[in-house]
């Protein structure tokens, strides 16, 4: 025993209370009034996932009697599915190849895939608090480690920024300041760091002077996490590093490809020191953290090393929010897979994305929208205001339109709105013929799943595709129209001309393109689309009644791009589109536009290029259309804005009108 040892004992056993604090296991410690003290008071306590998986991290003996109650549900927290005891759902997770391995010892590290809301970052301050506790039940740490005593020991937490690396932070901090073990180490804090004395410390430097523990916040920055002496590192959300979760792209000043792996490699040999003298247990620790992205990054890829056959340094497991947490609002699960589904099973499935998926999980989402006998329109007369979107093509891609309006329907005694879909119609390049060679050309398939003669041209140029497009206004009230940029700069001044001035183009880049879809997927699960029926034809042996646009609708492939971000597009097979599917979108999108913020309200940029007085015109023009239009307008159409900004150049109009 080292003469540090032995004054540490000697000063210890001057408190009777000291030795029944000492060598608690994390649950006892976390437990404990004394200690984090969950479970005491208004502090709650671990859920039993969570406490499975502090036992499975720290090699602590499974409980496998009659007590259980881990519960396992379905993914809105409704139905109960199955319920274990902490062995069973061990063999449970491990069957299904969402646990590494067989606990029988600790881990130095962990990587936890864990949904959204589920808790990983208190699990985590729990684990940073604990190992804090430990490295203060050593007289000197330093000694105990073999490092120079005057080098400083700390615990790091990173994340995607500061400030969310400062909500981990936040959670440590609560636990030190609240926690009685700690009160005579504790320094003085700041909103980045907690600085605490050794028992060395406090008997060379008194209560104010130099403390040689700290925990820090660290920006998500490589060359900031070299140098400093880090027993544990906290890697929060990991799989999102220098990923803007907005745009999907790289943040600026990311070092390439290597973001996250540049990290991981910069704390790693700091940790590396951290063994017991005899040096047959390592007691350094990398706990990374997060819900996870696409199949790739150093997150993705210490996930697949931790079920290597010789990993036994690293512990996986990965769990749904659901899972983790059954108090989870039923409301709010629901909720967040209404959003977007797709993006639902990596948040809060902890399912890792795969490069490509079908859009579509369920078909039965789109045909539950299919109305019987509704069929589609070649005109309407009804006077309400329609919605079309247009995805426009040049050589390779087809031109569609889609017209969609909204309609009451009654549902449970009381009026609920639903977009009707009118028409979807695509017009393709017949390459293989030129224009004039007077040879007959083959009939296309309309969206309804019938035959039509259409002449195919080798292009198209503006003046057709704008042409076309009116021949669409003609025959149905189109107050707003919606194309991409990319050929819209062509089409838009004809469209002018013809005084086509509702309809506008945007740049429709990666973030814009998946709202749109999610918005469309958003209507498709909550039922709010009414789309017609194609005719019937047999597919695989089944008489089935989907029309072209469904059809194509199911075959989208989704890729996920980031976070929050997904691209979908056709498969990369021969006779595949997706232009009906961009033009529905499109025409989706401008219509749940106008029921949230009123008519005229949108009126596009690009449009002032061509006619800076158009906004003017377009709001002073046709007042007895516009009264007849929001008498037909669906409910929560008026905003406060469109109260006060419409209504008195609607007064001053009728006023011009009717003494006019």
């Amino acid at each position: 025993m080292s003469l540090s040892e032995i004054c540490a004992n000697f000063i210890t056993k001057k408190d009777p209370d000291h030795d029944k604090l000492l060598d608690k296991n994390i649950l006892e410690f976390a437990n404990a009034p004394w200690g984090l003290g969950l479970g005491c008071g208004e502090v709650p306590a671990l859920y039993p996932a969570q406490r499975f998986i502090v036992k499975c991290y720290y090699g602590l003996e499974l409980e496998g009697g009659s007590n259980r109650d881990i519960i396992i549900n379905d993914k809105f927290n409704e139905k109960e599915l199955y319920r274990f005891n902490e062995v069973e759902y061990m063999n449970y997770l491990y069957s299904e190849g969402r646990l590494s391995k067989l606990i029988d010892k600790p881990s130095p590290h962990v990587v936890m895939v864990v949904g959204r809301q589920a808790g990983k970052t208190s699990l985590t301050a729990c684990i940073i608090g604990y190992e804090t506790y430990r490295l203060l039940n050593k007289f000197c740490p330093q000694e105990y480690y073999g490092i120079m005593p005057e080098d400083e020991i700390t615990f790091t937490c990173v994340a995607t920024s500061r400030e969310s690396a400062g909500i981990l932070f936040k959670k440590v901090a609560g636990h030190i300041e609240r926690s009685e073990f700690f009160r005579k180490y504790r320094d003085k804090s700041t909103s980045e760091r907690i600085s605490l004395h050794t028992q060395r410390d406090l008997d060379r430097y008194g209560q104010h002077g130099r403390a040689s523990i700290a925990i820090r916040v660290a920006a998500c920055s490589a060359k900031g996490l070299r140098g400093p002496t880090t027993m544990i590192v906290a890697l929060d959300e990991m799989a999102f590093f220098f990923i803007d979760e907005t745009t999907g792209l790289r943040k600026a000043g990311s070092e390439g490809d290597h973001d996250s792996r540049a990290i991981y490699t910069a704390v790693t040999p700091s940790v590396a020191k951290f063994k017991t003298p005899a040096g047959d247990r390592p007691e350094g620790k990398i706990i990374c953290i997060s819900s996870p992205g696409p199949k790739s990054g150093k997150f993705f890829e210490e996930y697949e090393r931790g079920f290597e056959e010789h990993s036994d340094d690293l512990l996986v497991i990965q769990a749904p929010t659901w899972e983790i947490d059954p108090n989870m609002s039923s409301t709010y699960l629901k909720s967040e897979y209404k959003k977007n589904p797709i993006t639902f099973r990596s948040e809060f499935g902890a399912e890792f994305s795969d490069r490509l998926f079908g859009w579509i999980e369920d078909p039965e989402i789109v045909r539950q929208c299919v109305v019987p006998e509704l069929g589609y329109k070649n005109s309407s007369m009804q006077r309400v205001p329609h919605f079309m979107g247009i995805d426009l093509g040049m050589k390779k891609d087809g031109t569609a339109i889609a017209v969609c309006h909204w309609v009451k329907e009654n549902m449970n005694g009381a009026p609920v709105d639903r977009l009707e879909v009118d028409a979807a119609d695509v017009r393709y390049l017949d390459l293989s013929k030129d224009k004039d060679d007077g040879k007959a050309m083959e009939p296309i398939i309309d969206a309804a799943g019938s035959e039509q003669d259409r002449v195919k041209l080798p292009y198209f140029d503006p003046q057709e595709m704008a042409d076309w497009i009116e021949e669409f206004t003609k025959r149905f009230l189109i107050v707003k129209g919606l194309m991409d940029q990319y050929y819209g700069f062509s089409v838009q001044p004809m469209l002018i001309k013809k005084g086509l001035k509702q309809i506008e183009f945007r740049e429709f880049h990666e973030g814009l393109n998946s709202y749109v879809y999610q918005n469309l997927l958003s209507l498709f699960v909550s039922n709010e689309l009414r789309l017609p029926e194609g005719d019937s034809i047999t597919v695989n042996g089944k008489l089935e009644k989907d029309s072209a646009l469904v059809r194509e609708l199911l075959t989208l492939q989704a890729e996920q791009r980031s976070k929050y971000i997904i691209r979908v597009d056709h498969p990369e097979r021969e006779g595949m589109h997706n232009d009906l599917s961009d033009a529905l979108a499109r025409a989706c999108l401008i219509a749940c536009e106008y029921r949230n913020k009123g008519y005229g309200s949108l009126t596009s940029p690009a449009s002032s290029v061509f006619n800076r007085a158009d906004s003017g015109i377009r709001r002073m023009s046709r007042h007895s259309e516009m009264m007849r239009i929001n008498l037909n307008r669906p409910s929560g159409a008026f905003m406060g804005g469109m109260q006060g900004g419409m209504r008195g150049g609607m007064r001053g109009g009728m006023r011009q009108a009717m003494f006019r």
